[in-house]
């Protein structure tokens, strides 16, 4: 009787472990929700999710990607729920470092601008100095102009509001967070020429450290190739 459980347990094991083993391989990659749908280009006539798809079948890596609020899904890469994180730029490296690290190749770029709702403004950086200002919360590039006058870190939606309502004189963000509200508030415009570039990288937590290498070279090759289905 002793033999025959343990042979059916021997048989359980060998039925499941491949299934486990599989799933334990899937990296799980948190992507926010800036970057959904089609129309998201990240600057090479790419979206996020098809040049990060492209990267991972390169490299013969599993991955499934799921959509979140923006700061939700920089948090859950760093509480290690989550494998990798979307693209972000390279200061998240310095700021996370204890939890995680760069695939060291640029997949993207994001252009920052002012938006108000002035339809003919031009402005600059300098010329935020004396004007409330609100950005988008988990955004790093907020450090350009953390010293102005006011600064709200706050979504994409919130931004907005606080523009409507008279609360912020100006919103400095990517052009991606505009593209998330303009059809809903038609009011707000784009009032100045890109005031910032910054090129976007792909972050892994860094229990996945050894992925690395293979993502660099297959991002490197997808990069120099353009290898999107």
């Amino acid at each position: 009787m002793k033999n025959l459980v343990a042979i059916s347990l021997i048989s359980m094991v060998m039925t499941f472990s491949p299934t486990l083993v599989a799933q334990s391989n899937v990296v799980k990659v948190a992507v926010g929700d800036i970057y959904k749908g089609k129309l998201k280009d990240i600057g090479y006539g790419m979206t996020a999710e098809e040049v990060l798809n492209a990267i991972y079948k390169e490299a013969r890596i599993s991955h499934e990607i799921t959509y979140m609020p923006d700061e939700l899904a920089i948090q859950s890469v760093l509480d290690g729920q989550y494998d990798a994180l979307d693209l972000r730029i390279s200061e998240l490296e310095y700021d996370h470092s204890q939890s995680l690290v760069k695939v060291n190749v640029a997949i993207g770029n994001i252009d920052i601008y002012i938006f108000s709702l002035g339809e003919h403004l031009d402005l600059s950086l300098q010329d935020l100095h004396d004007k409330d200002v609100v950005s988008v919360q988990g955004a790093v590039y907020v450090d350009k102009i953390k010293h102005y006058k006011s600064l709200h870190l706050v979504t994409s939606e919130e931004a907005a509001l606080m523009l409507i309502n008279g609360d912020a004189d100006v919103w400095v963000a990517a052009m991606q967070s505009y593209d998330f509200v303009k059809e809903k508030y038609p009011t707000i415009h784009v009032s100045s020429s890109p005031v910032s570039r910054e090129y976007l990288y792909h972050y892994l937590h860094i229990t996945q450290s050894h992925l690395l290498k293979r993502l660099e070279a297959s991002a490197e090759y997808v990069m120099k190739n353009k290898v999107i289905e």
